[in-house]
């Protein structure tokens, strides 16, 4: 059993990894190949836009295979395949291309590879966040050490970013088999999640937060190391604070999920990075803007483990894997994909990427208000 949850440490490391990778350097990569910054927007929105149209295919297949692992394989494989591509790929044209072809594959990557973790850990009556602490410390590790490797030149990213997926691959390997609870043609289907206004609600509201964390991928490492003058190892440093500061949330997170759930937990979350955001726009010290990555610790962290958990913990067994694709296709398919147009119009319309920070901050304190508050306050509360 103990070797069971050593494999499953393994992937989310791994995972975590090539995601560190991917997320803090991809817009560098595609500034150093001539694109402006709105295009850099344009780019790193393509991929969620894409998944929201595969999203809820693979969460289908999933559901009916004999394996989900089999799915999960089949994803992982095809991402750093898509991302060896970026390397031939010259022109707006061409990277649009490769960076649609790995919104396929890559944003699918995550949640099917937790729903296999959490249905395995429910049989066993195991919580998620001891060990999710280990896709924390990947992306701190991750960050650090392909800031280092940037340093010599940001067209270096493909071959770490995919050379961490296949990584991944391999540590998928390890992962229990978990069968799709829907093999047969009849059973519940998408309408049964449709029919459940409390989720939707509470994936509209995320979908909001995943939205400006969109635009601080797209960004924050263009205004750090251009705007402010930092090096490519501090921007390292960065992602290493912002990661640490996860891990008071989640050595506690299943006990604060069971006490105050999943609609507080994530209005608080709102809240935290409204005020991170508008810190960004303000600060112009790279130690100061260094330190308020702590605050990511009460943000997206938060957001994610409390999705996924509602999800799992609320929604029927043959359900879950498209429970979990239905939720990333909101939160991060529809969340992540207006970046590319909000990104485009932003970087196109404002002097600089620092008054896109404050932008960030007013959605976040309008969804906070528009829709956090009123879904706090309704009387059908959540199942947890």
């Amino acid at each position: 059993m103990r070797g069971r949850y050593g494999g499953i440490a393994l992937y989310i490391f791994l995972d975590y990894l090539a995601g560190a990778a991917y997320h803090n350097f991809a817009p560098l990569f595609f500034a150093q190949k001539g694109m402006t910054t709105a295009q850099v927007g344009l780019l790193t929105g393509m991929g969620p836009l894409v998944a929201i149209a595969l999203q809820p295919l693979w969460g289908f297949l999933s559901d009916r295979s004999a394996a989900k692992n089999r799915i999960h394989l089949l994803l992982l494989c095809g991402t750093w395949g898509a991302l060896l591509l970026f390397l031939p790929a010259r022109g707006l044209v061409a990277m649009l291309g490769v960076a649609a072809l790995l919104g396929c594959f890559a944003p699918s990557v995550t949640p099917l590879g937790e729903t296999i973790v959490l249905e395995h850990l429910g049989e066993k009556g195991k919580g998620f966040g001891p060990l999710r602490l280990w896709g924390t410390a990947a992306f701190a590790v991750g960050a650090q050490v392909t800031g280092v490797l940037m340093e010599g030149g940001a067209g270096r990213f493909p071959w770490v970013a995919a050379g961490a997926y296949l990584l991944a691959t391999a540590a998928a390997l390890l992962l229990p088999q978990v069968p799709g609870g829907q093999q047969r043609a009849k059973g519940p289907g998408w309408k049964a999640l449709l029919a459940r206004p409390a989720l939707l609600t509470l994936l509209a509201l995320v979908a909001v937060l995943q939205l400006t964390q969109g635009l601080y991928f797209s960004y924050f490492a263009l205004h750090f190391t251009g705007g402010l003058g930092a090096s490519k190892a501090l921007l390292g440093v960065a992602a290493v604070v912002a990661s640490l500061a996860e891990i008071p949330f989640l050595l506690c997170a299943d006990r604060l999920f069971a006490r105050f759930g999943a609609r507080r937990l994530v209005l608080c979350a709102g809240a935290a990075m409204a005020l991170r955001w508008a810190l960004l726009g303000a600060l112009r010290g790279v130690g100061a803007v260094i330190a308020t990555q702590a605050l990511n610790g009460a943000g997206l962290i938060v957001l994610t483990f409390c999705v996924v958990k509602y999800v799992q913990q609320t929604v029927p067994a043959e359900l879950k894997g498209r429970g979990q694709m239905l939720a990333a296709m909101i939160t991060f398919g529809i969340g992540r994909g207006l970046v590319s147009p909000v990104g485009w119009l932003l970087g196109r319309s404002l002097p600089g990427i620092a008054p896109i920070f404050y932008v960030m901050a007013a959605l976040c304190a309008a969804a906070v208000l528009c829709i956090g508050l009123p879904l706090l306050r309704t009387a059908n509360k959540m199942e947890n």
